[in-house]
């Protein structure tokens, strides 16, 4: 159980009943309204989480927290995100063959490359790299052959 009294995530179900149930999910597309009423739900339950901790640190130890898909062979991982200013810290992990699409940049984000290598526009960052992007900056197609580990810091969107 965790500290808030739910069942922690990853003790529900086994990995087998998660792939036979996964296997025949699709794709929902969720209206803006859905989507802003999701985010606002899992922001009110961080909050919770947060008032109920008792000191002003937190450890994530390595195998802690909840890989969560954002796209094919690409999971998040937040560590940490402030309802005060938006900002989010995040571990984004893409396996090899990973792409990830052209986006725009709402925020200024920053990212720490921890492990591999990944390709955008005219950049190749390897592990131990800073990148920084600047609001309304773009980048293209990104792409990893070896597969990578990444710290981000930005804003989310509302």
């Amino acid at each position: 159980m965790s500290k808030a009294g739910r069942p922690d995530v990853d003790q529900v179900l086994d990995n087998e009943t998660v792939e036979l149930l996964g296997n025949d999910l699709q794709p929902l597309e969720l209206s803006a309204s859905r989507l802003s009423e999701l985010r606002s739900r899992i922001v009110r339950r961080i909050d919770d989480d947060m008032e109920q901790q008792t000191t002003a640190y937190v450890t994530i130890r390595a195998g802690e927290g909840i890989w969560v898909e954002i796209a094919p062979k690409i999971h998040k991982k937040v560590l940490h995100f402030d309802p005060q200013t938006g900002v989010e810290s995040y571990l984004l992990r893409a396996e090899p063959g990973a792409e990830a699409p052209p986006h725009k940049h709402e925020y200024d984000e920053l990212c720490l490359v921890l492990e591999g290598e990944v390709e955008f526009d005219n950049v190749h960052l390897k592990a131990g790299d800073y990148h920084f992007a600047a609001r309304g900056s773009q980048h293209s197609m990104a792409r990893t052959q070896t597969g990578v580990l990444l710290f981000l810091q930005a804003a989310i969107a509302a």
